[in-house]
């Protein structure tokens, strides 16, 4: 007995080292100058960064934004209020589209298991079964925002639609500049090189400095880095999803 409450009481005193050594080493990443742009100071806890792996990332992302965003206005990129609705237009269709290709696929899976039931196998039906549910749960939702029992979702933010407008204007423009890796995304392709030229020279012309040599190598590399998908063509399209014709959005078991 003896023997396990100190074996416990070690194990406690063990843990309480670990964690005040981490909390230790979070509070002094938390508390390191990201970087300096003049007389402001950035630091890595203005990015909720405890490492200095995310506070890089952190940093590289305030970079971008800055550097994104007086590219937009020196080059009268900003989005319009037409631009905007035709974003919203766009979102308003694609939820008829979805809500018809769901009633249709609703139909199918009924069809299915009267007409097809006895042909699967139990795993097969079960998860059929399952489909139907989650279609039925859909179609209930939306008949009752459409009669006013509940209100309809919300539309998105203006300032995240603008942002959507102002990137896909961007990119085009940056990647005829600077060239360079195109990456590949589910919403489309992006000038993944020409992006990260773009705020590698807001560095150079706004002085930015990182005292850190360990941020300094961390952020360099991530500019460096190529995107999770690359693009291989030779002529990449950067039209925006809202732009492109409606796909069918089920496929379903």
């Amino acid at each position: 007995m003896q023997h396990n409450r100190c074996a416990r009481r070690t194990c406690c005193l063990l843990a309480a080292a670990v964690l005040a050594g981490f909390f230790t080493a979070s509070t002094a990443a938390a508390g390191r100058i990201a970087a300096r742009v003049g007389a402001e100071e950035i630091s890595c806890e203005a990015f909720g960064a405890l490492d200095v792996r995310s506070c890089a990332l952190g940093l590289l992302r305030e970079i971008r934004t800055r550097a994104e965003r007086e590219f937009v206005v020196a080059h009268g990129l900003e989005a319009t209020a037409t631009e905007i609705e035709v974003v919203r237009a766009h979102e308003r269709a694609f939820d008829r589209h979805d809500q018809a290709q769901r009633a249709q696929k609703l139909e199918e899976v009924e069809a299915r298991l009267v007409h097809m039931g006895y042909e699967m196998s139990a795993a097969q039906h079960a998860r059929l079964i399952e489909f139907r549910s989650v279609l039925r749960r859909l179609a209930a939702y939306e008949a009752d925002v459409a009669r006013g029992a509940l209100d309809p979702p919300p539309e998105l933010p203006t300032e995240t639609v603008a942002h959507w407008v102002e990137q896909a204007k961007l990119d085009p423009v940056l990647y005829q500049r600077y060239g360079g890796t195109v990456g590949l995304k589910a919403s489309g392709a992006y000038a993944h090189s020409a992006r990260a030229a773009l705020a590698a020279d807001y560095m150079r012309d706004h002085g930015i400095e990182v005292p850190e040599p360990e941020i300094e190598v961390r952020l360099q590399a991530l500019l460096r880095a190529p995107p999770p998908i690359v693009y291989h063509g030779t002529t990449p399209d950067f039209t925006p999803f809202w732009m492109r014709p409606l796909v069918p959005s089920y496929i379903g078991p």
